[in-house]
């Protein structure tokens, strides 16, 4: 290791033809990047330092790749600084970059036990993208790889990320009426039986989840189970039509609680727009299960707030409260579910009203 004891990772958007390239025609971008950080395998800090053409000035196709890359580091579960590179709160343009280089050209300040670093080229109809990862405190490159992407791909994913960043605030927009019902089946001697999920409750360990929802309005949803160990499972994501009951994980399947002695919170959100790309939400999730700061309901304000700034990106209006508990939520009338197996469940719903329906709701799940 160099005098920082640490590595860099550096990504370089190149415009002339690079040999060795692999077809990826049609390839999602986000998949190829997810494949090479994956197999890297890095267990260390990552300061991502961002892609850059070969005059080492930043594009519209650098700044898309940027998110990208950071969603995909992510996902692949590499720890990212939140606060140097291109996930911090400077511009990536103020990273200086000499024509040509592998990395910046003041890489030894850059924080980060790694260094990743990019560098693109353009030989039609292809584009090249030269990845590498750097130790910290010697510039030595510990790993490289080159991706060729169809430039009808990259096309695509700036267009879409300008799209993105210049949606303009809506105005106007009816308010969201939400019914949502949260359903834990607990089978015991064969016989299925509702189990109330409370916000600070218990649960055991096997008992199974299932969502049913609806909306007054065409809106988008995301719900997803967060466990305090770090892992997580996405029940659902993307666009409710109106008045339409919605079933998540299915209409007759459930999410297993399998983890005993964990807390699970489900975080329910419903918004006209809800950000696509995530990847600076988990960014953050994945940097407070680093520092130890979640364990058990401790530090689950820190995931709340992380929540929340990811929903505060396309809220329109007001600030975003993401609430807890029973206090003040109307009750809707009994609904009685049927499932295929000849179960059937009454159920009274939760009702919500707003441009933005955010909840919270954490149990521990207790060995059986």
């Amino acid at each position: 290791m160099g005098k920082h004891g640490g590595i860099v990772l550096t990504l370089l958007l190149l415009t002339s033809c690079w040999p060795g390239g692999r077809p990826a025609s049609g390839v999602d971008i986000s998949v190829r990047l997810h494949q090479v950080l994956s197999d890297w395998g890095t267990q260390d800090t990552v300061t991502v330092a961002g892609f850059r053409l070969a005059d080492g000035k930043t594009s519209v196709e650098t700044e898309a790749l940027d998110q990208v890359l950071l969603s995909a580091a992510v996902h692949a579960g590499v720890t990212v600084r939140p606060d140097a590179g291109v996930a911090g709160a400077a511009s990536s343009a103020q990273i200086k970059w000499p024509a040509d280089s592998q990395l910046p050209r003041d890489w030894q300040q850059l924080p980060g036990d790694l260094l990743a670093t990019g560098l693109v080229r353009t030989a039609s109809p292809w584009v090249y993208l030269r990845l590498a990862l750097a130790d910290g405190g010697t510039g030595v490159l510990q790993h490289t790889s080159t991706i060729r992407l169809a430039e009808r791909d990259l096309a695509e994913l700036v267009a879409a990320h300008q799209a993105r960043a210049s949606t303009p605030v809506l105005v106007g927009l009816p308010d969201l009426d939400i019914e949502l019902h949260i359903l834990v089946r607990r089978d015991e001697g064969g016989f299925p039986r509702l189990v109330e999920f409370q916000e600070g409750g218990q649960l055991e360990e096997g008992d199974r989840l299932q969502l049913r929802f609806r909306s007054g309005q065409d809106c988008e949803v995301y719900a997803f189970l967060y466990r305090s160990g770090g892992e997580s499972s996405v029940m659902h994501s993307g666009p409710v039509f109106a008045d339409r009951w919605i079933y998540a994980p299915s209409e007759n399947s459930w999410e297993s609680l399998t983890a005993g002695d964990e807390v699970y919170t489900l975080y329910f959100v419903a918004a006209h727009s809800v950000e696509e790309d995530k990847g600076s939400m988990w960014e953050d999730l994945t940097q407070l299960q680093s520092q130890g700061r979640i364990e058990k309901f401790r530090g689950a304000d820190l995931v709340d707030a992380a929540v929340v700034s990811m929903l505060q990106r396309t809220a329109v209006g007001d600030s975003v409260v993401l609430t807890r508990g029973r206090d003040g939520i109307e009750i809707g009338p009994a609904e009685r579910f049927v499932y295929t197996d000849g179960t059937s469940f009454d159920s009274k719903g939760e009702l919500f009203t707003g441009q933005v329906v955010a909840r919270a709701y954490s149990v521990e799940v207790k060995f059986r």
